[in-house]
């Protein structure tokens, strides 16, 4: 899921407002999280909870955040990268980094 708008919806690819490195997870290996705030996802009216939508579809904004890992727990290369959509509009990375390392049983 590419970030649709930004601060400036020209922008094709802009870097993320906040980024985090957890070196040497035990589960995942390095993980890198980056984090758009006051963005949107794309909504189609023709889809999902909104299709047959009646009237403007919503702008809904939140953090988008993308995760990669260097590894699966199995030891596998993981096939994507995760994007992650969060209504809180300032969704501190950190915090999903403190939430990540609990599940995987490390702290930084």
């Amino acid at each position: 899921m590419p970030v649709t708008c930004h601060n400036d919806p020209r922008q094709a690819d802009p870097e993320p407002d906040e980024s985090l490195t957890l070196p040497d997870t035990p589960l995942y290996g390095t993980v890198r999280v980056g984090a758009w705030h006051q963005v949107h996802p794309l909504i189609h009216g023709d889809r999902g909870w909104f299709a047959g939508w009646d009237g403007e579809l919503p702008v809904l904004r939140g953090t988008v955040l993308r995760v990669t890992v260097e590894h699966l727990p199995d030891g596998r290369t993981p096939p994507k990268t995760l994007w992650l959509w969060h209504q809180r509009k300032r969704e501190s990375v950190k915090r999903f980094g403190e939430s990540f390392l609990m599940t995987s049983g490390s702290s930084f």
